[in-house]
Protein backbone atom coordinates (compact mmCIF):
# COMPACT_ATOMS: atom_id res chain seq x y z
CA UNK A 1 0.00 0.00 0.00
CA UNK A 2 2.93 2.10 0.80
CA UNK A 3 4.03 2.18 -2.57
CA UNK A 4 0.95 3.35 -4.24
CA UNK A 5 0.81 6.61 -2.68
CA UNK A 6 5.00 7.00 -2.23
CA UNK A 7 6.00 10.13 -4.56
CA UNK A 8 10.25 9.77 -3.87
CA UNK A 9 10.83 5.98 -4.89
CA UNK A 10 11.98 5.99 -8.52
CA UNK A 11 14.21 2.32 -7.83
CA UNK A 12 13.31 -0.64 -6.58
CA UNK A 13 15.24 -3.95 -6.88
CA UNK A 14 13.29 -7.08 -5.40
CA UNK A 15 15.30 -9.48 -7.55
CA UNK A 16 15.85 -12.93 -5.77
CA UNK A 17 12.76 -12.35 -2.94
CA UNK A 18 10.69 -15.55 -3.92
CA UNK A 19 7.97 -13.23 -4.10
CA UNK A 20 4.99 -15.63 -5.31
CA UNK A 21 1.86 -14.77 -7.26
CA UNK A 22 -0.10 -12.74 -4.24
CA UNK A 23 3.25 -11.19 -3.89
CA UNK A 24 3.35 -9.95 -7.66
CA UNK A 25 -0.34 -8.79 -7.62
CA UNK A 26 0.26 -6.40 -5.32
CA UNK A 27 3.16 -4.58 -7.04
CA UNK A 28 1.09 -4.98 -10.20
CA UNK A 29 -1.80 -2.85 -8.27
CA UNK A 30 1.23 -0.71 -7.54
CA UNK A 31 2.43 -0.33 -10.84
CA UNK A 32 -1.52 1.04 -12.17
CA UNK A 33 -1.16 4.15 -9.61
CA UNK A 34 2.21 4.45 -8.81
CA UNK A 35 3.81 7.84 -10.68
CA UNK A 36 7.29 8.11 -9.42
CA UNK A 37 8.95 4.49 -9.95
CA UNK A 38 11.12 4.59 -13.12
CA UNK A 39 12.65 1.25 -12.77
CA UNK A 40 11.50 -2.27 -11.42
CA UNK A 41 13.67 -5.20 -10.89
CA UNK A 42 11.54 -8.51 -10.41
CA UNK A 43 14.16 -10.51 -11.98
CA UNK A 44 14.33 -14.80 -10.30
CA UNK A 45 11.05 -14.58 -8.70
CA UNK A 46 8.24 -16.85 -9.18
CA UNK A 47 6.85 -15.07 -11.52
CA UNK A 48 4.21 -17.65 -13.64
CA UNK A 49 1.98 -16.95 -16.29
CA UNK A 50 -1.34 -15.67 -13.97
CA UNK A 51 1.24 -13.00 -12.57
CA UNK A 52 2.97 -12.02 -15.80
CA UNK A 53 -0.42 -11.08 -17.25
CA UNK A 54 -0.97 -8.78 -13.53
CA UNK A 55 2.16 -7.22 -14.37
CA UNK A 56 1.37 -6.76 -18.03
CA UNK A 57 -1.92 -5.29 -17.37
CA UNK A 58 -0.37 -2.79 -15.20
CA UNK A 59 2.39 -1.46 -17.64
CA UNK A 60 -0.47 -1.27 -20.15
CA UNK A 61 -1.88 1.60 -17.57
CA UNK A 62 1.58 2.73 -16.44
CA UNK A 63 2.67 5.98 -17.62
CA UNK A 64 6.30 6.43 -15.94
CA UNK A 65 8.43 3.10 -15.41
CA UNK A 66 11.13 3.08 -17.63
CA UNK A 67 12.33 0.17 -16.91
CA UNK A 68 11.55 -3.34 -15.73
CA UNK A 69 13.59 -6.46 -15.24
CA UNK A 70 11.89 -9.90 -15.85
CA UNK A 71 15.62 -12.22 -16.24
CA UNK A 72 14.71 -16.35 -15.20
CA UNK A 73 10.81 -15.26 -16.20
CA UNK A 74 9.37 -18.43 -18.14
CA UNK A 75 7.81 -17.03 -20.63
CA UNK A 76 5.27 -18.84 -22.74
CA UNK A 77 3.69 -18.08 -26.02
CA UNK A 78 0.33 -16.68 -24.19
CA UNK A 79 2.73 -14.46 -21.91
CA UNK A 80 4.71 -13.70 -24.84
CA UNK A 81 1.60 -12.23 -26.89
CA UNK A 82 0.47 -10.12 -23.09
CA UNK A 83 4.01 -8.79 -23.44
CA UNK A 84 3.81 -7.88 -27.05
CA UNK A 85 0.41 -6.16 -25.95
CA UNK A 86 2.31 -3.92 -23.67
CA UNK A 87 4.59 -2.42 -26.38
CA UNK A 88 1.45 -1.64 -28.24
CA UNK A 89 0.01 0.48 -25.75
CA UNK A 90 2.81 2.00 -23.38
CA UNK A 91 4.91 5.09 -24.75
CA UNK A 92 7.14 5.28 -21.41
CA UNK A 93 8.69 1.60 -21.05
CA UNK A 94 12.08 1.97 -23.03
CA UNK A 95 13.92 -1.50 -21.48
CA UNK A 96 12.22 -5.05 -20.51
CA UNK A 97 14.83 -7.88 -19.65
CA UNK A 98 13.48 -10.90 -20.23
CA UNK A 99 16.94 -13.09 -20.62
CA UNK A 100 17.97 -16.40 -18.36
CA UNK A 101 14.91 -18.85 -19.23
CA UNK A 102 14.07 -21.10 -22.40
CA UNK A 103 10.80 -19.72 -24.11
Amino acid sequence: EALKVNTTLTVLHLGQNSIDNDGVKHLADMLKVNTTLTSLDLSYNRINEDSLRDITEALKVNSTLVEINLEGTVISKIAASHIIDVFKVNRTLASMHLSGRAW
